[in-house]
């Protein structure tokens, strides 16, 4: 299932492509080209979604976020492509594609964050990082469905924001920092006599011994 749906993921993007190429160099760059790239937009951001959500489903980590990632930028990406070629006017339909893309965007970069294996003392970073995007995502929700924004909302974005970046930037600088007791090798046997190192067939084979 895994293999066929980045089949279908690299066929969309193929003829995406071409689709848009095509349209910019077309002689009369018309409104049906400017559809045409704009659509090429759309598959683009739905692959890209998509993509880092599945590279934690096939870890088998941040499975929450991965499986409503792909879902939400499915139907968000979706419903702007619908507004496009059906030349909708009404709200509703840009609003909700909006709310699809903003919350796609947070469980892939969630789901991508979590990939990142931390230290015990450090994960600390990816929950607020997380907590940080979250309110960032609500916030811009608030703005779009709203009628009436608050007078402070640009600046809870901003500030959002910025915490969300430093976050993932920490992430990645306590990653190599200190790695995750699960990344570490386990310590090689030796050979009390000399010093040398023992094969690893030797360290099953005694542990079966002593089992």
């Amino acid at each position: 299932m895994r293999r066929s749906f980045l089949y279908v993921l690299i066929a969309s993007v193929a003829v995406s492509a071409l689709l848009g190429i095509m349209a910019l160099f077309s002689s009369n760059l018309g409104e049906t080209e400017i559809k045409v790239l704009l659509s090429t937009l759309c598959v683009a951001g739905a692959s890209i979604l998509s993509l880092a959500c599945a590279a934690a489903w096939e870890k088998n980590r941040a499975r929450a976020f991965a499986g409503p990632g792909v879902g939400a930028a499915a139907v968000g990406f979706g419903l702007f492509f619908i507004g496009i070629w059906g030349e909708v006017r009404g709200e509703v339909v840009w609003k909700l594609g909006a709310t699809g893309v903003i919350a796609g965007c947070f469980c892939a970069h969630a789901a991508l964050l979590l990939l990142v294996r931390l230290a015990t003392t450090h994960r600390w970073v990816q929950a607020a990082t997380i907590g940080c995007t979250a309110l960032l995502s609500v916030v811009l929700l608030v703005v779009i469905l709203g009628s009436n924004s608050p007078s402070d909302a640009w600046r809870a974005i901003g500030v959002f924001a910025i915490l969300g970046t430093a976050g993932t930037i920490l992430t990645a600088v306590f990653r190599r920092m200190a790695p995750a007791a699960e990344d570490e090798e386990p310590r090689a046997l030796r050979c009390p006599h000399c010093g040398e190192a023992l094969p690893d067939g030797f360290r099953s084979a005694s542990w079966r011994g002593t089992a």
